[in-house]
Formats: C-alpha cells, structure tokens, sequence
C-alpha cells in the first residue's frame, strides 16, 4: 500500500487504496473496468513489446495490450516513468529520410545514387530482371524466350508441349495465329479417369495478362472436383484458331488420352460455353432491350424440355437457331453420359481456381509467365489437392463425403501395386 506522500509526489499517477498488489495478463478494455477503480491511471512494467504502443505520454485512459500490470507502489511507478522516459526517446523508428538527413555531409548522400536511387534506375533494374527471367513484354525476344521454355519443358520430361510460333499477317499473307498446347504429366495421369473418356469441359479466359492472351481449360469433373486434361494458349479466339489448336492437342496427347478412347475417337462428349444470353445482350445482334427477358425465357423453355415432345411443342414458339438444337437442347442429351452435368460449373470453377489462386488475381507480365504458371503453379496446386484427398487431408466436406464407411488408415504394406504403368493402387 502507497502513503499518501509518494501519492502527492506523483501528481499525475493516482493509486487505488482498494488494491495493494495486482497482476493483470490479458489487458483489455472489460478486464481493466473489472480490476480497476475508473479515473484511474495504470503503468506497464515490460519494455519488450513497448514498440506495440500507439501513442507517447501519460498512460491516462485504458487501452488495449498484452502486458503485466504492475500498481503496487509509487516509488515503482516513479522509477518506471523515468526509465520510459529515457527509452521512448531512442526507440521511435527511424524513417528513412531521418537516416538520411543524420549523415554529416547530406549534399554528399543525397547526390549518392547508390543510396537515393532515381526511379528510372528502378524501373531499369526491374526490366533487367525480367528479361532475365521471363524475356521481353511482347515482339520477338518473347516469342524466342517462349520456344526455349517449351523446349526446356520437354527436355526434363515435364510432359508435353507444342508451339506454333505466330505471324502475322500481311496484304499477301494470312499469317498464322499463336498456338501453345500444354500437356503436364499431371494431366497425363488425369487422363486415365473414367470421366475423361465421358465429358470434357471447354472453358476460356482472357485478361492473364497484358496483351489479353486467352487461356483455355480442358478438364473433367471428378468427386473432387475438375481436374485439368490439357491448356491451350492461342493469341485471338476465332473458330479457326481453335480448330488448329485442337489439331495441335490430338499431336501430343499420349495413346491411353481420355481413359484408353485415344486422341482420334476423343470423349464421347464436349461441353462448351455457349451462352444464349451473352448472345441477347450483345448489341450488334439488334435485339430490343425489352424482348431480353421474353426471349431468354422461351429459350430456357426450350433448352429444359425433358422430352422430344415437349421440345417441339415450346419451340413452335421460337422460331430461330432450330439447326443446332441437338447441341444445347437437354431432350437430345439422354444418351450421353452427361450425369446430369448440363452447365459448365465445373470449368468455371476452374476457371475461378485458376484466376484467384494460381494467378493470385495479377496479371502475368507476358506469354512467358503465364507458361509458368500452368506448368508449376496450377500443377502443383492440383497435385497437393490429389494428395490432399489421398491421405484424407483435404479440410472440407468432400473428404468425408466420398470416404468409404470401412475406410481405416493402414501403413505403407497394406498398399499394393496394381500397375506401374498406369501407377494404380490398392489398399
């Protein structure tokens, strides 16, 4: 217990004479009204977290902070406050410009472009930098650094990969469009599914980068997910490009591609994005703002008819695009093994996957970066994920969903090899 002299010594540091002795760990703002008489002050007495503080001077109100609180005697509270004192004065973070400023010849400092770099010196180191390590932003040193990191892919049998270096055209040439097909070995394996050889999911997307490079997905829904099959960089999205990418996919695509269907048969069916309502609200279609949603009704109508009959009998009210209706139509589908898959969500997913965690919602400097991030990045992420779920790790509903009843973690001698070929297991 404080005397009332040290009290009237310490003007600004009030005791409580209710509490003699006490120790508070956890300090906040509903602990300090349970311990502490209001209107008064209170001292820390630990230095190691003191940088953690907010403000200087008279600790007059409650705050927030993880210390000791010690209030058992004045003379304490006065050695403290000195001790503080003298501390805050060297302990305030040194900015920058003050460490600067604190040289004895400033003129000399500030004229050393070693240590006050001009922002064109930054901006050259960082270019170096990249075209060290993924090339130039566009032209022909991106395209040579593009073919030698395809090459170096295939070398160290990463899995398989073609190029069709781009041309452009001209008042006598047509040019050729940019093609990159991208089989990982991770995507071999994937190919070994049984959905491969079912559905695929044919998904693009664009703004991966500055030059709007699109990206397109194949993949195949599994319990876990949509697991990628191949990846297609073109540099525009016309029917033609395309049809010389898949040309380009058939090239490399293993022998067993698509669960033993091979690349020439294919899967027995593709479904791509090919949205009515994009279509609706694209203005060189002159379709009337008010006819949007009449519109995009009979067209749902139409598209969820379960039976030929019903098809026929919505359709005699629309009365356009009936050639292709055996591609969007459900009615049509009942033979393939859709189950019951009749949207992409799956190749949105992924497309979501790889947008905001392979790429981390930035875009790739060039074509090369994002070379990089399909063949490490997406990669690895999908192979953690098939571990994930291997080794019942994966932290979500899936794992316990599709875990068999009687499952039971053995040891590394209840695995057996079924086939090295197809790296198949039994447990």
């Amino acid at each position: 217990m404080a005397s009332n002299s040290n009290k009237d010594s310490i003007s600004h540091i009030s005791l409580s004479d209710s509490i003699e002795h006490q120790h508070i760990t956890d300090i906040n703002l509903v602990t300090l009204e349970r311990a502490l008489p209001l209107n008064y002050n209170y001292v820390i007495d630990s230095f190691k977290a003191i940088h953690a503080l907010k403000f200087l001077g008279a600790f007059s109100e409650p705050f927030e902070a993880k210390f000791r609180v010690n209030i058992y005697t004045a003379d304490k509270i006065k050695a403290w406050l000195e001790e503080f004192s003298d501390l805050h004065k060297t302990t305030m973070r040194e900015t920058r410009g003050r460490a600067i400023k604190g040289y004895d010849n400033d003129e000399e400092v500030l004229a050393d472009r070693a240590i006050c770099p001009q922002k064109h010196d930054i901006y050259y180191l960082h270019k170096k930098f990249l075209d060290q390590y993924i090339g130039a932003r566009n032209g022909k040193e991106m395209f040579s650094r593009l073919a030698k990191e395809v090459e170096e892919f295939k070398t160290n049998k990463r899995g398989c990969a073609w190029m069709q270096p781009y041309i452009a055209p001209t008042s006598i040439e047509p040019g050729q469009p940019l093609v990159l097909g991208v089989i990982t070995n991770l995507m071999k394996h994937c190919h070994s599914l049984q959905q491969a050889c079912e559905l695929i999911y044919m998904d693009t997307t664009a703004s991966l980068d500055a030059l709007n490079i699109p990206l397109t997905l194949l993949s195949t829904s599994t319990p876990i997910g949509s697991l990628p099959l191949a990846a297609i960089l073109t540099s525009d999205e016309t029917a033609f490009t395309f049809t010389e990418a898949l040309k380009i996919l058939k090239r490399i695509m293993p022998l067993e591609a698509f669960n033993g269907r091979g690349p020439i048969i294919g899967p027995e069916a593709i479904m791509t994005d090919d949205s009515i309502w994009r279509w609706l609200w694209d203005r060189k279609h002159g379709i009337n703002m008010n006819d949007h949603v009449v519109l995009i009704g009979h067209m749902k109508r139409i598209v969820f008819a379960r039976t030929e009959a019903k098809l026929e009998e919505e359709y005699t009210k629309f009365t356009t695009n009936q050639g292709r209706r055996k591609e969007w139509a459900i009615a049509f589908r009942q033979q393939l093994p859709v189950r019951n898959n009749h949207t992409n969500n799956f190749a949105e997913a992924g497309i979501r996957i790889m947008k905001d965690v392979i790429f981390d919602r930035i875009q790739a400097f060039n074509i090369v970066q994002i070379f990089h991030f399909i063949v490490n990045t997406m990669d690895l992420y999908y192979t953690l994920k098939l571990l994930s779920v291997a080794h019942n790790r994966l932290d979500n509903f899936i794992a316990f969903h599709f875990r068999l009843s009687d499952w039971k973690i053995g040891t590394k001698n209840d695995i057996k090899v079924i086939s090295y070929d197809t790296m198949t297991f039994e447990h």
